[in-house]
């Protein structure tokens, strides 16, 4: 007979925030210390850890394999308005300075426009906008910006003049959007978030409470949001309406829930692409689903992570794409309660993924 063990009411009562179970699975482990082939890291946020300087990043992007990265919060080194208003932070905007211009083979940016956010509230949405942003841009991409960064705060947050919502497809944009085929500058898009986001509150059903316990501010289920069918609607709506301007889709183009649907999506608008940024941990829990995505679309996607340059964090995303790894913590571990597994994705979807889309979109 076994020993008693624990009697029910002696059992420790985990809490769900704290609960990180240890497995006891014995699979294979591979380490792999770079990527097969360069990458560029075509969503990432060096202001995360602005004390930095260039040169700490560039050893982790050497020891990592990574040759170049794309910084999406650029907008402080460029001279419109956002910019303007960045100047009091100071060693942040020269930090960025340096890293543009020291090493311009290394590290790119894209700018913001006033599309931004501003700490005094909303931009000014009126009937001239459009041609404003569109001017500040031109002047921002002759200063080394490689596109233009929207935040997901169109669609959801940012109000016009009057107060009302300013939707994804609103037509006062277009020159903005006009100026960016003009100029031969893609779009990094940032339109909705995952489902988990919107459909149900954060609460017990919600599989990834753990997130948005962490940041409520990324719940959108309330009846103040519109619901995301609406919004990537009207993202498609500008798709469409803007074929000759190049959108890529951060985050799966926020439809990493749901590949088939988003495959559908880029066979529908030849001008979408989509980056791989903070999704690993959909990636790797859907791996049969994942590598056929992977290998149909393998010309429109784009290697991000949206962190800041991180050794362990790049090695993890090396292992999830190259490797047929088994049950092992995804990139995004610490808020989600489910494991990852390696697609083991050929050389040729590898080489473009890491690196040859990013060249050819972005003209590095």
């Amino acid at each position: 007979m076994g020993g008693q063990g624990y009697m029910p009411d002696e059992l420790p009562i985990p809490d769900i925030l704290e609960y990180k179970p240890v497995s006891l699975l014995k699979v294979r482990e591979t380490r792999v210390e770079k990527a097969r082939y360069p990458a560029i890291d075509i969503h990432n946020h060096l202001l995360f850890e602005p004390d930095r300087s260039a040169e700490q990043y560039l050893e982790i992007m050497n020891s990592a394999g990574v040759e170049r990265i794309l910084d999406l919060t650029g907008n402080l080194i460029f001279k419109g308005s956002l910019a303007r208003r960045a100047v009091d932070k100071g060693s942040v905007q020269e930090t960025q300075k340096e890293f543009a211009f020291k090493y311009p083979d290394r590290f790119s940016f894209l700018t913001m426009s006033d599309l931004a956010p501003r700490e005094e509230g909303n931009p000014k949405i009126d009937a001239d906008f459009g041609e404003r942003a569109a001017a500040e841009l031109e002047e921002d991409v002759k200063r080394s910006a490689k596109g233009l960064k929207v935040l997901k705060d169109l669609g959801l947050r940012i109000k016009d003049s009057e107060g009302k919502l300013v939707p994804v497809d609103d037509p006062r944009l277009d020159p903005l959007w006009e100026k960016c085929a003009e100029l031969e500058v893609p779009v990094l898009i940032h339109t909705a978030d995952p489902d988990s986001f919107f459909s149900i509150p954060p609460d017990r059903f919600n599989e990834e409470v753990k997130e948005l316990i962490a940041h409520p501010d990324w719940s959108f289920s309330g009846p103040e949001f519109p619901n995301k069918e609406a919004l990537l609607q009207q993202r498609d709506n500008l798709l469409r309406n803007h074929p000759q301007t190049i959108f890529v889709g951060a985050h799966l183009g926020s439809m990493s829930n749901d590949l088939a649907s988003l495959g559908r999506t880029l066979d529908e608008y030849p001008n979408f692409f989509v980056d791989t940024s903070a999704r690993g941990r959909y990636i790797g829990r859907q791996p049969r689903t994942a590598r056929e995505f992977f290998l149909k679309y393998r010309d429109r996607i784009l290697f991000g992570t949206d962190s800041s340059p991180n050794v362990d964090t790049y090695r993890i995303w090396w292992r999830l794409l190259e490797t047929e790894d088994e049950y092992f913590d995804p990139p995004e571990a610490d808020y989600i309660f489910w494991k990852a597994y390696g697609l083991g994705l050929p050389d040729e979807v590898l080489r473009k993924v890491y690196r040859d889309n990013a060249m050819r979109i972005f003209g590095f």
